[in-house]
Parts: structure tokens; C-alpha cells; sequence
């Protein structure tokens, strides 16, 4: 017997050793610690290795922290609020005293290196800066808090329609197929004019960003429910459900405890996907005027004050249509990230 394999287990090897088996040993033990690896923890590792992905997340966090960091801007960079006009007043421009607004009404500050008027100033004599920033609190107020509603409220219609199935299911599909096919800014006008025509209707005011907040996510959840139940009916087929059916266990039960943790990370892909489409809802909304009502700024309306300067002051419009297209971007592309590393072989 060779003193290598009179060795003891464990021990260091031999000087004569091969390097061939070293570095296979070294393969194997990788191996093996990808093996005992968890799926979140694939997750998690495939996400990071995903430059992308990993930009887009850094560029998503950054505008989170802009627009929580926006009353600290207006107050200690700016020195000014996003509703505070200056239709009298100048600002030093290279030494030169320029008017924020001209004679004729028209923008006269574009964006430049400066504390105040970084991003220009609109026809009111208002920092656009202050309020992209300041509206990009609202818009994604309006976006994450619309795609929770979708999540929470589509998902409990999707596993209640895939779960009970039969009638159950039929009645359920119904309403939600009438609900996508209705015309959804139509509603949204019809809802927005009959707030404004009342003032309110019950606790919700004309200018609350609630009214946006629930359209999109009450009416963007009948989709998503669809997604749902389509998993949902594929669950409730598997055999640790029958299992739990057997050992007499309740539909509450067994929808809540042994199919729902199986659809979070579905839920999970989605929610990036989800968040760019609300945001692009919520400015789509207020660009016709029925989303976030003035004097309150969000991105939207923004968009729709530059509509009347885009040839002379393309800023105004310009700041909320970069600001949307860039959270737009970073939303998707963490969702498609996501997506990959929920399910790199695209089962879903």
C-alpha cells in the first residue's frame, strides 16, 4: 500500500502529490459547496454576477434616495420650494443678471452648474429641479404603492380562481375579463371628473395622489390575477398539497401556507415589471390631467407644463421625461434581472 493512500483522511497532501488531483479536488469541493447551496441563495448569487442588472439596481436605489433627500435639496441647495414662484425675479448668470422670466412670459434660466435653477426654471419662475426631484417623491409614492395594491389584491383573486376552479373560477374569469377589456383612461377620466365635479368622494379629495394610487392598482390587478391563477392551477395539483388535503387540512390553510410561498418568487420576478408600469401610468395619467393634480409636481405634469415650451424651454418637459425614462429603465432591467435568477431556465 503507497503512503499516499496510507495517508490519513483529512490530511494535508504529500509533497509528491499530483497537481492534476489537487486541482480536482479543489473542483469537487466547489462543487460541493454549490450543491448544499439554497435556491435563494443561487438566487441571490446569480443576481449579483449579473452586471446589469446590479447597475440598474445601484440606478433604482439612487432615485429612491433622491427623492427622499428632496426636501433637503429645496431647503439647503436650492432655497427654494417646488411651489415657489419667481416671476420678478434674476439670477446671476456668469456674472450677468438674468431674468428667470422674460417680458413675454417665457422661461428665460436653462439648466446649468448652479445652485439654484440646476435644471432651468419653468414659466412660473419655479426651480425644475426642485421639482423633478420633489415630484419624483410623489410619482414613486403613487408607483410602488399602486404595485402593491396590483400584487396583494391580484394575488388573492388569482388563488382563490385557481385553487376552488369550477364555478368558482368561471364567475371570477368573468369579471376579470370584463375589467381588462374595459377601456382603462376612459375610466380614469370618468372617475377623475366625477371626484372633481363633487370635490370628494368619501375620504378621497380631487387632489389626493390616492385617487391615481388606487385606479392603477385596483385596475392593473386584474391582469396580474391572470398570472396568478395560471400558477395557482398548476400548484394545486402538486402532491404536497394532496398530502395536506389528506391529513385534513383546511383550503384556508393550504392556500395561504402550501401555495402562496410557492408563488412569491413569481411575485417577486414581477414586481420590477410591475413598478415601471405604474410609473408610466401615473404620468401618463396626470400628462391628461386626471393623475396628480397641480400645483402638486410629479413627472407627469411636469411633462405637461413643457408642453407649450418645448421649442424654446425643452428643460421642463425634459427633466420629467428623462426622470421617467431612467426609472422606467432601472425598473425593468432589475425585473428582467430577477427573472433570470428566479428561473434561469425560463419555466415560467
Amino acid at each position: 500500500m503507497s503512503a499516499a493512500a496510507g495517508a490519513p483522511r483529512g490530511a494535508a497532501p504529500m509533497i509528491g502529490t499530483a497537481p492534476g488531483s489537487l486541482i480536482r479536488g479543489r473542483q469537487q469541493q466547489e462543487a460541493v459547496g454549490t450543491a448544499i447551496e439554497s435556491p435563494m441563495q443561487k438566487a441571490f448569487r446569480s443576481y449579483r454576477e449579473n452586471t446589469v442588472a446590479m447597475v440598474a439596481l445601484v440606478g433604482l436605489v439612487g432615485i429612491f434616495l433622491l427623492a427622499a433627500c428632496a426636501p433637503i435639496v429645496a431647503t439647503h441647495w436650492a432655497h427654494r420650494g417646488a411651489t415657489q414662484q419667481n416671476l420678478a425675479g434674476y439670477v446671476d448668470i456668469k456674472g450677468k443678471k438674468t431674468e428667470v422670466v422674460d417680458l413675454q412670459g417665457m422661461p428665460n434660466v436653462g439648466p446649468g452648474l448652479r445652485r439654484s435653477y440646476t435644471f432651468g426654471a419653468d414659466a412660473l419662475g419655479r426651480d425644475v429641479f426642485v421639482r423633478a426631484l420633489v415630484g419624483a417623491s410623489v410619482s414613486l409614492r403613487v408607483g410602488v404603492g399602486a404595485t402593491m395594491i396590483c400584487i396583494v389584491f391580484g394575488t388573492f383573486l388569482g388563488l382563490v380562481q385557481g385553487f376552488y376552479g369550477g364555478r368558482v373560477d368561471k364567475v371570477l374569469s368573468y369579471i376579470v375579463d370584463v375589467m381588462i377589456a374595459f377601456p382603462f383612461m376612459l375610466f380614469a377620466i370618468a372617475f377623475s371628473a366625477a371626484i372633481a365635479a363633487t370635490g370628494k368622494i368619501g375620504p378621497l379629495n380631487a387632489t389626493s395622489i390616492m385617487v391615481p394610487l388606487l385606479m392603477l392598482g385596483f385596475l392593473s390587478a386584474f391582469g396580474f390575477s391572470r398570472l396568478m391563477r395560471s400558477n395557482t392551477l398548476e400548484l394545486a395539483e402538486k402532491e404536497y398539497v394532496e398530502a395536506a388535503r389528506a391529513l385534513g387540512g383546511d383550503d384556508k390553510r393550504i392556500m395561504f401556507v402550501h401555495v402562496l410561498p410557492h408563488l412569491v418568487p413569481t411575485i417577486i420576478t414581477y414586481s420590477g415589471i410591475l413598478l415601471a408600469g405604474m410609473i408610466l401610468g401615473e404620468a401618463g395619467l396626470s400628462f391628461l390631467g386626471v393623475g396628480v393634480a397641480p400645483p402638486t409636481p410629479s413627472w407627469g405634469n411636469l411633462i405637461s407644463d413643457g408642453r407649450a415650451y418645448y421649442s424654446t424651454a425643452w428643460w421642463i418637459a425634459g427633466a420629467g421625461g428623462i426622470m421617467v425614462m431612467a426609472t422606467v429603465l432601472c425598473a425593468n432591467l432589475v425585473g428582467e434581472g430577477l427573472e433570470e435568477a428566479l428561473d434561469p431556465k425560463g419555466n415560467r
